[in-house]
């Protein structure tokens, strides 16, 4: 009679659990690995063809890694948010921005702002109310400078408001380097849109510009 030595601790861990498996149970295995990996390539795939500011969330650690030009470009040109706010999104319609008509105006006076970065500007429903409210009424010399991700939105405002004395440039508050000083800054409704990684980066760039103020949208008791 044959004795056959036990195989040791160490070996066992070594061939790893997948070679004690039978062949059909291996088999078995491997079909359901591919078919996980086959359904979540279909769903990232969906997710970037039907929710591409979703897709920047589900894929994205770094800024860095995507380009948001493009994706906040493809939510204007596919209407992703809607034609509400001329494509900027329910939170910009006359009706949602009631509040911020009439308080900003007021805060402008009340803190003595005399120069303003709007970041993102978007399409520009609403804010030209604003601003005309506070040149006419509070202070001729207001300057304002609207900031944008997606280049078709800042060329269609500067066409629009062509004979107004504000400024429309550009950028990525999230990658770009806000160099001119403002009084204050208003980051309204971007946020929520952003990875954290993202909203860690803009805030280091406002706070670094050397503005006075921040105005910004609070959520509470919304998730991220």
């Amino acid at each position: 009679m044959e004795f056959k030595p036990l195989k040791s601790t160490m070996t066992y861990r070594a061939n790893g659990l997948f070679s004690q498996l039978s062949q059909f149970k291996r088999l078995s295995l491997l079909i359901i690995l591919i078919m996980w990996c086959t359904n979540v390539i279909a769903i990232k795939k969906n997710i970037k063809e039907h929710f591409p500011h979703l897709a920047y969330q589900y894929e994205v650690a770094r800024p860095e890694d995507a380009n948001m030009t493009d994706i906040f470009s493809s939510i204007y040109r596919s209407r992703e948010w809607g034609g509400h706010g001329l494509g900027s999104g329910s939170g910009s319609t006359m009706r949602e921005t009631v509040n911020a008509r009439a308080q900003i105006p007021d805060i402008v006076r009340r803190y003595g702002i005399k120069s303003f970065l709007d970041a993102p500007c978007g399409a520009m429903l609403w804010m030209p109310l604003i601003i005309q409210n506070i040149t006419d009424n509070i202070d001729p010399s207001f300057k304002y400078v609207g900031v944008d991700i997606v280049p078709s939105v800042i060329e269609d405002v500067k066409k629009r408001f062509a004979d107004k004395p504000w400024e429309f440039r550009t950028g990525d508050i999230t990658k770009d380097i806000i160099s001119e000083k403002f009084d204050m800054i208003m980051a309204r409704d971007v946020f929520f849109h952003l990875p954290y990684g993202s909203i860690h980066c803009a805030l280091n760039h406002i706070s670094n510009s050397g503005a006075k103020w921040l105005l910004t949208t609070t959520s509470p008791g919304v998730r991220n």
